[in-house]
C-alpha cells in the first residue's frame, strides 16, 4: 500500500488537464463542425453550460490520476512508456467501450471515429506527460 503515499498526484490532475484541452481543440476548431453534423445539432446550436465543462474537467482530472497509477504500479518513468500505456489502455478498454456502446446507439463510423480518436489522442498524451514527469 505504499504506492499511494509515493505517487505524485498533481502529475494526474495537470494531465486530466492536457487532455481536458485536447478536448477543447478537438470538438472545437478540428472536428467541431463534422461532430455536430454528425450528432444531428445543427450549424448553430445552443452553446453548453459552464456547469458541463466543470464535470468534464473533473472526471478527466480522475482519468489522469488513474494513467497515473498504472504508470506508477508499473514502475514508467519515460515520456515514451507513459504515451505507449495512454495509448494502450484508450485503444484497448477506452475505444472498444466507445464501439460498444455505438453499436446500440446507431452511431455513424464517422462519430465513431471522431469520439473514440479524441479519448486515443488524450490517453495518450496525458500518459506522455505523465510518464516524463513521474
Amino acid at each position: 500500500m505504499e504506492i499511494w503515499t509515493q505517487i505524485q498526484w498533481l502529475a494526474g490532475v495537470v494531465g486530466g488537464v492536457i487532455y481536458f484541452g485536447i478536448g477543447a481543440l478537438w470538438y472545437g476548431p478540428l472536428f467541431g463542425k463534422a461532430w455536430m453534423k454528425e450528432k444531428g445539432m445543427g450549424e448553430n446550436p445552443e452553446p453548453p453550460k459552464l456547469v458541463l465543462f466543470i464535470i468534464t474537467v473533473i472526471l478527466q482530472m480522475i482519468v489522469g490520476c488513474s494513467l497515473l497509477i498504472f504508470i506508477s504500479l508499473f514502475e514508467i518513468g519515460s515520456s515514451l512508456s507513459g504515451m505507449l500505456m495512454g495509448l494502450y489502455i484508450s485503444l484497448g478498454f477506452v475505444a472498444t467501450t466507445v464501439g460498444v456502446n455505438g453499436v446500440y446507439n446507431n452511431m455513424s463510423l464517422k462519430l465513431f471515429a471522431i469520439d473514440a480518436g479524441y479519448h486515443v489522442i488524450g490517453f495518450t498524451a496525458a500518459g506522455a506527460f505523465i510518464g516524463w514527469w513521474v
